[in-house]
């Protein structure tokens, strides 16, 4: 029957052969070396007694649950702030920052229209519009496609070459 102990390291529930008492073996868990002892741990070797190691210690929970510690009253005027740096001079505007911020929940930016072509009627948007339907198809049919090319090269690849 082998003896019953825990790593005094890493906790870990280690059962060793008789022979080994006295010994130094190597954790299977942490690769600790520790002495196996002559007799079963207490803990460990007592019948319907489990061992459960506290995950926190109290005294750390109470002081991060507990009050923090009493504001002191502000006696004394604030340290002044030291003047600010004078700022940079501005560079150019890059091409793009004429647009305005993009705002998701408002409508959609819209470019003018070329010259060549009318301006689309109120409520219309110009361009493609990809709805979530047809995003949403597009993604199948993507798929799908993938999956008939996978299959034509493991069919191609078994059979052909």
């Amino acid at each position: 029957m082998p003896v019953r102990f825990r790593c005094q390291f890493c906790n870990q529930l280690l059962g060793i052969a008789r022979r080994k008492i006295g010994l130094q073996v190597e954790c299977p868990t942490c690769h600790n070396s520790v002495t196996v002892p002559a007799t079963d741990a207490p803990d460990v070797g007592a019948p319907g007694k489990r061992y459960d190691p506290p995950l926190f210690e109290r005294s750390d929970i109470d002081e991060l649950l507990g009050p923090g510690p009493a504001a002191q009253p502000v006696t004394a005027a604030p340290p002044p702030v030291p003047a600010a740096e004078p700022a940079p001079p501005a560079r150019a505007p890059a091409p793009w920052s004429a647009m305005p911020p993009t705002d998701f929940h408002a409508e959609p930016y819209q470019l003018p229209p070329p010259p060549d072509r009318p301006a689309p009627a109120p409520g219309q948007v110009a361009g493609v519009v990809l709805t979530p339907l047809n995003a949403t198809l597009l993604t199948v049919a993507a798929v799908l496609v993938l999956a008939v090319a996978f299959a034509a090269g493991l069919l191609i690849g078994r059979f052909v070459l």
